[in-house]
Formats: structure tokens, C-alpha cells, sequence
């Protein structure tokens, strides 16, 4: 039997902590769940080895394991239904840790994949609960891969969006101004380079004129693709003919690999004096829900402000990429806030019914005000850990 452990003494308490939680309600309250997979982590530290990373689709096998008799790999895809996205975490840490010490009793070696749900987002809620499931009739596919700020990549069945186009290296200042941009001691910068993307098929500008939101890297990703932006932006950005402006509200038909996307520009209020917009994406393959297009929203940088909720009205949300960080600017009239907090940006996923809401933008700058500990704090104080899905920079994560 080999022993995949630092210390057999780990066996042992997390044995102790599986029978804990299988005695626990179902419904199990987010802090217990909180706690449980603390103590879970620390016990997964106390692991070294299990093997190395797999060739395996994330999204099919849930873990991978061996026998001493043959060296043929089991797989194994589970469809499962959760209470609650905690409960789902909960459940999944459970789960592996209930696999380790069967398998260990069994004299079996385990490898699980690195990059299985279980053990690649440890800690970090992706599975979804009955409540914010795909409604019907929603047949894509949705990955979200945050590259950093309010940088991502939005693949919807192979066709990738990106938005916000910053990759710059962390040691890059920016003066504005008003002031000088630049980003913490502890930032990494972007989780990936412009050589690491892959084909980007049209871009989601919110605004031209930050350089967090749009640096020089970024800038050569604009040409030749579809950009949509800022009326000012496109203005700016000239002459890109792929480059288009849009007013609040204003909806553009977009063809992108045989598809039809129509995306509407949503009102942001950021800087004073400046432009700036969301969008809102629907295709068929979305389908309807109560007379609806089901749809993905991207928030672009603003606060919250009412005629946000219309989103709501016009639109089903199913995925909701909101920027967050409560970025601060200091303006000679005084301090003014120009991006959500948490407690706004829970305000705004109750207002527009998103069903997931996705946080960005709320690392690594210093003019932001909010940071990744207080984030979780006040979403969960807000009750919205059922809806909210932390993904990690640089991978990918489905959605849906």
C-alpha cells in the first residue's frame, strides 16, 4: 500500500470530521459549512503528492484513481443536485476526503486530478444549487476565465468575449491625472498573457479611457476584431472599422462563428464627466423565461444606481459578471466613489434577479477600497452565497 500522507495522524481527524458532518442537518447553515471546509483545508494540507495533474475533462470526471493490480483509469461523471452552494462544497470536500480514506483502508492508490472541482477550486464555491440552475430552454455553455481587474474571458460554446482588455505587468503605474494608478505590493498582475489567450472573437469595452480597463497590451487586441464600446470610445479608437459605439440601452446585432448575438449597452455612472457602459448578452441558444431573453450581463465599472433594476424588466439574467472593489477617486471636490461594494452589488443582483452572480475587480489596486476578505464578508452577510461563484485567476470555470 503506498501512503499518499505527510502524517498518518491526518487519517484520523479527518475521519473524525467526516463523521461530524454526516451527522449534520442537510440544511447546513453557510458558517458551519465555512468552518467544516476549513477544517477540511487544513486537513488537505496535511496531504502532499495525489499524483499528478491528469489528462481529464473537469466537467466530465469528478476523480481518477488506479488500482496496484492494472494501471487502467477509472472515470467518473456525476450530475448532482446540492441545497445550497455550500452545502455543494461542502458535500464535494466530503466526498473527496471520504474517497481518500477508502481508499487508503482499501489498499488503493489514489490520483486525483489536480484539476477536478474537488481539489482545483478547494475552498471556492462552483457548483450551482437547484435554485440558480440554467432555467429551461438555456442550451450554451458558459465558462468564465478572470484574467485580473475586470479582465475576463466569456466563452459561450466556444466563442470567447473578452472583456476590459488589461495585461499590463504589476509594477506598472499609470498617472491620470488626479492621480497615479498603480497596483499593490501583493498583486501578481494578470493571470495570463496576451501570448497565452486564445482566439478572441470580439471584445467588451466598457470604457476607453482608464488605463485598468484598457492599457497599451490591450489596445493591440482591439484591431481588426469587433470591438463595442463607448460612443467616446469608438470616437477615440478610430478608425478601427470593427470598432462600434453604443448609447445606454441601444442594442447591435453581433455574427460570430455562425451565431447571431444581440447585445445591448447598458447606463453606468463612473467618473464624473466621463462615458462608460455594461452589456447584456442574449443569443437563441439562451432561450425565454417568463417572456424573457435569458441573457449574461457584464456590469462594466459603475455603482448602483436605479435605472440598473430596468436590466430586470428587459431581461432574464442568468450569469452576472459585476465589477466590485469600491474604487475610490480622489477629485478636487473630494473622494468619490466610482464601482460597487458588495452590499451594492447585492443590492443589484436582487434588483435584476440575476440567478450567479460572478465578483471581479476587487483585488489588486490600491484606489480600490474593498478587498477580497470584506467582499465575502458582506455577499454572505447580503445572503448571497447561494448565488455567488469565486472563480480563480487564470482558470477556467464553467458556469453553466
Amino acid at each position: 500500500m503506498q501512503l499518499l500522507l505527510s502524517e498518518a495522524s491526518a487519517i484520523p481527524t479527518i475521519l473524525e470530521l467526516i463523521d461530524t458532518l454526516e451527522h449534520s442537518p442537510p440544511s447546513v447553515s453557510s458558517f458551519i459549512a465555512a468552518q467544516a471546509i476549513a477544517s477540511l483545508t487544513t486537513s488537505y494540507d496535511n496531504l502532499q503528492g495525489w499524483g499528478e495533474p491528469l489528462d481529464a475533462d473537469p466537467s466530465t470526471c469528478l476523480f481518477c484513481w488506479r488500482t496496484p493490480s492494472n494501471s487502467s483509469w477509472a472515470w467518473g461523471g456525476y450530475n448532482i443536485w446540492f441545497p445550497s452552494v455550500s452545502a455543494a462544497n461542502l458535500v464535494m470536500h466530503l466526498w473527496a476526503f471520504k474517497t481518500a480514506t477508502f481508499i487508503v483502508r482499501s489498499a488503493l492508490v489514489l490520483i486525483p486530478s489536480l484539476s477536478t472541482p474537488a481539489f482545483a477550486t478547494l475552498n471556492h464555491p462552483v457548483s450551482s444549487n437547484s435554485e440558480i440552475m440554467a432555467p429551461s430552454g438555456f442550451n450554451s455553455k458558459i465558462n468564465i476565465t478572470h484574467i485580473g481587474t475586470a479582465t475576463a474571458i466569456l466563452e459561450i460554446d466556444g466563442i470567447n468575449f473578452l472583456t476590459d482588455p488589461y495585461f499590463s505587468p504589476p509594477e506598472t503605474e499609470w498617472d491620470v491625472g488626479i492621480t497615479v494608478l498603480k497596483q499593490g505590493e501583493t498583486s501578481d498582475g494578470p493571470a495570463l498573457r496576451l501570448q497565452d489567450l486564445p482566439p478572441i472573437d470580439a471584445v467588451l469595452l466598457s470604457h476607453e479611457d482608464h488605463p485598468d480597463n484598457l492599457d497599451t497590451l490591450g489596445r493591440q487586441l482591439l484591431d481588426g476584431r469587433k470591438v463595442l464600446t463607448t460612443m467616446d470610445g469608438a470616437n477615440n479608437l478610430a478608425p478601427r472599422p470593427g470598432v462600434r459605439g453604443l448609447q445606454p440601452w441601444e442594442t447591435v446585432s453581433l455574427e460570430i462563428g455562425g451565431r447571431v448575438f444581440e447585445i445591448t449597452a447598458t447606463p453606468c455612472q463612473h467618473l464624473p464627466g466621463g462615458e462608460c457602459i455594461g452589456f447584456v448578452l442574449t443569443c437563441a441558444k439562451f432561450g425565454h423565461s417568463n417572456g424573457k431573453s435569458n441573457a449574461i450581463y457584464f456590469s462594466g465599472d459603475t455603482v448602483y444606481v436605479p435605472q440598473l433594476a430596468e436590466i430586470g424588466n428587459k431581461f432574464n439574467i442568468v450569469v452576472a459578471l459585476i465589477n466590485l472593489g469600491c474604487a475610490v477617486a480622489g477629485l478636487p471636490t473630494g473622494p468619490v466613489q466610482i464601482t460597487m461594494d458588495a452590499k451594492q452589488a447585492a443590492q443589484l443582483v436582487r434588483a435584476i434577479g440575476a440567478k450567479i452572480m460572478v465578483p471581479m475587480h476587487f483585488e489588486s489596486w490600491e484606489h480600490f477600497t474593498q478587498k477580497g476578505p470584506e467582499v465575502r464578508k458582506v455577499l454572505q452577510e447580503e445572503g448571497m452565497e447561494d448565488k455567488t461563484v469565486y472563480v480563480n485567476l487564470g482558470e477556467k470555470t464553467c458556469l453553466i
